[in-house]
């Protein structure tokens, strides 16, 4: 597929190896620009290949990206239309996908949004399972940014007969700044999302503690009530409270007041609270 471009052995092993991380190196008559994909891929090590050779570029990746009139077309939309020549289109290109990240981010910051308002009314092992998807989700975003950040940092330096960046440079310094503002509100996200954790597990250890309280409380009622109905339920010969008349009926009694008094003990010192 690549014979026709006539491309030099060592950027074919560069191929071949199919590394990851940002790179950006020249080949003799040919630019190797790596960038990484769109952080919602669920693909590992999710990196985008474009090859400079002449007036043609070459793409290499994994999954679906669109073709040059596609991406000419949908930039468009979003006003970012310009040239097809080899810089405008290796931006199109790069903006798109950045473009991509900020929709993620704004769905990842929205279902954070979401979970933090349904934090208090819903305390389930679902909660936890999305705190750990959208960390994730944080994470993958924070790891694109970044090696945007040092890709187009490695672009901005480039100097070279292929690649004119030019006409594109003061571009490609806006979306520097753009990557840098979107990592700090990663970083932000990242925060609330360990908040949210936090909040979570000390909510989690509030119910688990006053489900334990009221187990006590309830224990501590009916330990003496236990140990009464264990003396009188001893199999002893002579037991003369049992010969009289009442005496059922004032254990009983003696049992009722003997727990209400405990219960409303502990209910004036605030462990049903």
């Amino acid at each position: 597929m690549l014979a026709p471009f006539k491309l030099s052995p060592e950027l074919l092993e560069e191929i071949e190896a199919q590394e990851s991380g940002v790179k950006v190196e020249t080949f003799q008559q040919a630019l190797l620009i790596r960038m990484p994909g769109q952080a919602k891929s669920i693909l590992d090590d999710h990196y985008i290949a474009l090859i400079c050779v002449g007036a043609t570029i070459i793409t290499l990746h994994r999954g679906s990206i669109l073709t040059p009139e596609e991406i000419t077309e949908k930039l468009k939309r979003i006003g970012l239309s310009g040239s097809t020549d080899l810089p405008n289109l290796v931006l199109h290109i790069f903006m798109m996908v950045m473009k991509l990240d900020f929709e993620f981010y704004q769905e990842t910051r929205k279902e954070i949004d979401g979970l933090s308002h349904r934090m208090d009314q819903d305390l389930t092992i679902n909660v936890l399972d999305k705190i750990r998807n959208l960390t994730n989700q944080v994470g993958r975003l924070q790891s694109a940014t970044e090696d945007r950040i040092i890709l187009t940092g490695a672009i901005l330096t480039l100097k070279n007969h292929i690649l004119d960046l030019n006409e594109v440079r003061p571009n490609l310094k806006e979306a520097l700044e753009v990557l840098k503002q979107l990592k700090r509100w990663l970083e932000h996200q990242e925060k609330r999302l360990h908040g949210i954790s936090q909040h979570f597990e000390l909510s989690l250890q509030h119910n688990t503690d006053t489900r334990l309280r009221v187990l006590t409380v309830i224990s501590a009622i009916f330990l003496p009530l236990t140990l009464i109905a264990g003396i009188y339920g001893m199999n002893f010969q002579y037991m003369p409270e049992l010969q009289g008349h009442w005496a059922y009926f004032i254990v009983l009694t003696s049992m009722a007041l003997l727990g209400g008094g405990l219960a409303l003990w502990f209910y004036r010192r605030g462990w049903f609270r």
